[in-house]
């Protein structure tokens, strides 16, 4: 790893604040979001939605360079959207003004292994009707749409 590298991910780390750097490491949690007001959300798997915490509109957009920079990539009023992957997998995407009215990250973590339409069911995310009716459709080859 080279130096700018590791300069980076130590900048990542301590910019993510033990906040966010714990949602990231608790399992049940799949998305952290950091909205325009500073509230951090966390989501795990669409049953329990929290606020976690709050954030700085400097930090957040200094943890929106940061990405930026490990990506190679820049953010700025005339370029205000950044798609790219954290060390670890999971997918971030940051909005800045002027499309949003303070800086905003969604992080959405790496799953390790996939869900089946069982674990939802499990979860609460879908009820048994839900589950069967889309086993249905699949085996049917209907069209589906997801939202």
């Amino acid at each position: 790893m080279s130096e700018r590298t590791d300069r980076l991910h130590r900048k990542l780390e301590t910019e993510l604040g033990p906040v966010v750097r714990n949602a990231l490491a608790d399992a049940e949690v799949v998305e952290v979001d950091i909205n325009p007001d500073g509230q951090i959300w966390v989501d795990r798997h669409g049953v329990d939605l929290a606020m976690i915490g709050v954030m700085g509109p400097q930090v957040v957009m200094s943890l929106i360079c940061t990405v930026a920079a490990m990506s190679d990539r820049v953010v700025t009023p005339t370029a205000p959207i950044l798609e790219a992957t954290l060390p670890d997998g999971s997918r971030f995407h940051a909005t800045i003004p002027p499309i949003t009215t303070a800086p905003a990250i969604a992080i959405r973590k790496h799953l390790s292994q996939a869900l089946t339409l069982d674990d939802y069911v499990r979860q609460g995310v879908m009820t048994r009707e839900q589950c069967e009716r889309l086993r249905r459709a699949v085996a049917h080859r209907e069209n589906i749409i997801v939202a």
